[in-house]
């Protein structure tokens, strides 16, 4: 079974994957080199670390955060079920 994850490639060839990997055995791995920047990313979290609570707790606080626009609760229940409904389960 494929499974991807995320992961920078630094300079010195040196790989820090950005989720939990774990496997049993040594295994067969395909490198796919991604065009941009790091800092061209809509997001930071390629240089967070997993788990890594202060930054969530920086992001809380931000002002781009605690001025961020309220989503429309009816909108949000109506694509849900546009989204439930769509896979046909008859």
């Amino acid at each position: 079974m494929l499974q991807a994850i995320e992961a920078v490639i630094h300079p010195d060839g040196t790989v820090h994957l950005l989720e939990n990997l774990k496997v049993t055995q040594p295994t067969r791995v395909i490198l796919t080199l991604l065009p941009g920047k790091l800092s061209e990313l809509p997001h930071s979290i390629w240089a967070a670390r997993k788990g890594d609570v202060a930054a969530v707790l920086a992001l809380l606080k931000s002002p781009r955060y605690q001025q961020r626009p309220a989503g429309n609760p009816a909108a949000m229940e109506e694509t849900i079920r546009e989204n439930r409904d769509a896979w046909g389960d008859e």
